[in-house]
């Protein structure tokens, strides 16, 4: 869905369908719009979705790096959880290794069911991933959100690595979550009751609109939308210890 669309919807939402005659201008729809998609990227973990970014070696001859130690990534990134080199897995090949062409046997054998054959597969198994514990791979980091920088603070990288990243959704697909719809709609009425409120604004007819329902009605919508959050954080949270 496109802001337009948006737009529209909201307004009709908050006219109840166009039966109150008039809105919050359409400019301060865009403001309130573009307020709450901030908020929401900070906070509503529905608004985010992971990434796996490629950073290529040359990015570590660049004069930002040279200079900073730094790596620029896009605005939408909301935040990196590890920083890696993008090498194979360590793994001492014996199998293949002509002077234990022994241990070739007994991986036959053991996929064939012989016992001893398959602990010895087991043992070579776990003294592979041993030795995997002693190679390096992650690279110590800080990322500035605001700036959208990766500051490497660990050792010199001079291979490609992999960024595991949070980015936020596009808009269009946040103008789709019912509960950014219910945000904006929320406080779209907060603001309107306001203007009305303080303008003494009459209809036609000489009929007036009931503003302090109106906001009421407005700041429930809010506290619904924050409390949903909130519960979804939490929830997130003692799932960790699950």
């Amino acid at each position: 869905m496109d802001q337009k669309s948006f737009i529209r919807r909201v307004i009709d939402e908050i006219t109840e369908g166009g039966s109150i005659p008039c809105s919050p201008s359409e400019h301060r729809i865009v403001s309130i719009i573009d307020n709450a998609a901030r908020y929401f990227y900070e906070h509503d973990d529905n608004a985010h979705e992971y990434q796996y970014i490629l950073v290529s070696k040359t990015a570590f001859r660049t004069q930002l790096f040279k200079e900073k130690r730094q790596i620029a990534f896009p605005i939408e990134c909301h935040a990196i959880t590890r920083f890696k080199t993008l090498q194979k897995t360590f793994r001492y090949d014996m199998a293949n290794n002509p002077d234990f062409k022994q241990t070739q046997w007994n991986f036959s054998l053991g996929i064939s069911g012989d016992s001893m054959a398959l602990l010895t597969s087991i043992a070579v198994n776990s003294y592979n991933a041993f030795l995997g514990k002693f190679v390096l791979d992650d690279i110590q980091y800080e990322f500035f959100s605001t700036t959208h920088m990766l500051t490497v603070t660990g050792r010199n990288c001079y291979e490609d690595c992999i960024a595991e990243c949070v980015f936020n959704i596009p808009r269009e697909q946040l103008y789709e979550d019912e509960r950014f719809f219910r945000y904006v709609c929320g406080k779209c009425k907060i603001s309107f009751a306001n203007i009305i409120g303080f303008t003494g604004q009459k209809l036609i007819g000489g009929y007036s609109i009931d503003f302090n329902s109106i906001k009421q009605d407005g700041k429930d919508l809010v506290k619904e939308c924050l409390d949903e959050m909130e519960s979804q954080r939490l929830g997130s949270f003692m799932d960790f210890f699950d």
